[in-house]
């Protein structure tokens, strides 16, 4: 079976795709040109998510230091008092500044570049350094900013739009597992067949590092237990990730959805929790083509993402919404947390 067919053309699109595309001034004529600027914004945005982990890990790894475990957002906060007003914005805006950071900062970033290896993930995030090139403190700069734009993001929207942008980083997010179980629990049968798109890795986010978690990630250990599949298949647009997956139960390879072809008509279902949130409306759409497409008639896809502009794409692309249930996950801090899980199926 063939995992991947190959970047995505205007002539595979499906018809409804083309149509929502136009009006947004992407055809025939410029699609290639789009696919191309696409992946060269992601190869940016990697690099930033590259930056996010390094910085996480070591703000908030136990084993790098003895010292407490630093908050990300008073941090950041700090490191943005420092700075001048044109450096504020310039930092905000995404670029490095010259600025001071804690001391016990500064403790943990000399800990983790020229200290003793304290286990598997520093050195994976070590040797992630060296091949991103950046000097040091302009990747821990990146794991301040976004803490400090997401604490001032007050309007969906504002959030919509800095998930659209920031670095895309590997972090699992392991409560979302209640909504891929509240979603196979409305399908009509067990799917023999079983795509994870974005299962991450655990290295670090700006929630917190956990020592004691193996790098692999938990997820497709858990959908395998849960759907015990004859075909599982994983893809994720991080290499680190598909390297980390080889003693999974799913066959993995690094592609990105938005414009990478996962197959045709292979998939009973397609999972893709913590995905969708980092794309446009335009890639969306792209990627709903793409998506439908690698279901075989009567699959589904199961998501985590309720913005309208995931039910525009999906109806376009011939994947209309089947279900979309809201799924409790507990109190944090006193305030109830609620998932999504959210089916789409093809006609069968």
């Amino acid at each position: 079976m063939t995992l991947l067919l190959g970047a995505i053309v205007w002539s595979a699109l499906e018809p409804g795709t083309r149509a929502l595309l136009e009006p947004a001034g992407i055809s025939e004529a410029n699609f290639e040109t789009w696919v191309q600027a696409h992946r060269q914004t992601t190869a940016e945005r990697l690099r930033e998510g590259t930056a996010e982990h390094i910085g996480y890990f070591v703000m908030q790894s136990r084993r790098l230091h003895s010292s407490e475990p630093l908050t990300p957002l008073t941090e950041a906060r700090a490191f943005h008092g420092r700075l001048s007003a044109r450096d504020q914005k310039r930092f905000l805006d995404g670029h490095a500044v010259e600025g001071a950071f804690s001391e016990p900062l500064e403790l943990r970033l000399e800990a983790f570049l020229g200290g003793k290896l304290v286990d598997e993930r520093h050195r994976l995030l070590r040797d992630m350094a060296e091949r991103l090139g950046w000097p040091a403190k302009h990747a821990v700069q990146a794991a301040l900013r976004f803490p400090l734009l997401r604490a001032t993001a007050s309007e969906p929207a504002e959030v919509e739009d800095l998930y659209q942008q920031r670095g895309l980083s590997g972090d699992p997010y392991p409560p979302s597992m209640k909504a891929v179980e509240a979603g196979v629990a409305l399908l009509d049968a067990s799917p023999k067949t079983v795509l994870l798109a974005g299962p991450g890795i655990e290295l670090g986010s700006r929630f917190g590092v956990d020592d004691s978690k193996p790098v692999v990630s938990p997820q497709p250990e858990a959908l395998h237990r849960l759907v015990r599949p004859r075909v599982f298949d994983c893809v994720d647009i991080r290499e680190e990730v598909t390297k980390s997956l080889q003693k999974s139960p799913c066959r993995a390879l690094t592609a990105d959805i938005a414009v990478d072809r996962p197959g045709t008509g292979t998939y009973a279902l397609i999972v893709a929790t913590n995905v969708l949130a980092y794309l446009t409306e335009i890639e969306l759409a792209v990627a709903f083509s793409n998506l439908k497409q690698a279901l075989e008639p009567g699959g589904c896809l199961l998501h985590n993402d309720a913005r309208f502009a995931v039910r525009v794409a999906g109806e376009a692309a011939g994947l209309p919404v089947k279900t979309l249930q809201a799924v409790p996950l507990g109190a944090v801090n006193g305030r109830e947390q609620v998932d999504r899980a959210v089916l789409h199926c093809r006609a069968r």
